[in-house]
């Protein structure tokens, strides 16, 4: 199968694109690099292709999600410091972004968006997938607004908890 993995190059996008390469999977990366290229090069030796770019280029994600069999979209504006920082480009990627993705996707094209559990807001006790959304941060926000875009494409949105090194 032919999978672009948008984020590709990041934290979790690099785990993603080697357990898809280890399971035989042709692997497209999407990314902007900003953090550094070394995981791109690395991903690269074993395999994937790279192609240096952001979801916020509307033409560039359609062709890219165009080529490939089902797309994992992993890229974003991670974190509510980030997204305080820069709210226009927290707007951009994880709304504009998501847009693009989903705008792309083709009929029984299998999607799944990376959401995160920051779309509950405050919750006390225990929390499943009935709980409400009631996002209190701009991250928690703008991740919200992306996972109905992605959903109404036909995704499945992950709602991850907080990933730590």
């Amino acid at each position: 199968m032919r999978i672009l993995v948008t984020g590709g190059a990041g934290f979790k996008g690099c785990l993603v694109t080697e357990t898809l390469l280890d399971r035989g999977h042709a692997v497209t990366v999407l990314d902007t690099m900003e953090y550094g290229e070394g995981p791109a090069i690395a991903l690269q030796r074993r395999g994937a292709d790279i192609v240096r770019g952001s979801v916020t280029d509307a033409a560039l994600t359609a062709a890219q999600v165009r080529r490939h069999d089902a797309v994992i979209h992993l890229a974003g504006v991670v974190g509510f410091p980030l997204c305080d920082l820069d709210p226009a480009r927290a707007e951009e990627v994880n709304v504009g972004g998501t847009r693009n993705v989903a705008a792309a996707i083709g009929p029984g094209q299998p999607f799944v968006y990376a959401s995160t559990g920051s779309v509950y807001g405050r919750v006390d006790g225990i929390c499943d997938e009935e709980h409400p959304p009631a996002p209190l941060t701009r991250y928690g926000r703008t991740k919200l607004a992306g996972e109905r875009i992605a959903r109404a494409s036909g995704a499945a949105a992950l709602r991850f908890a907080t990933v730590v090194g």
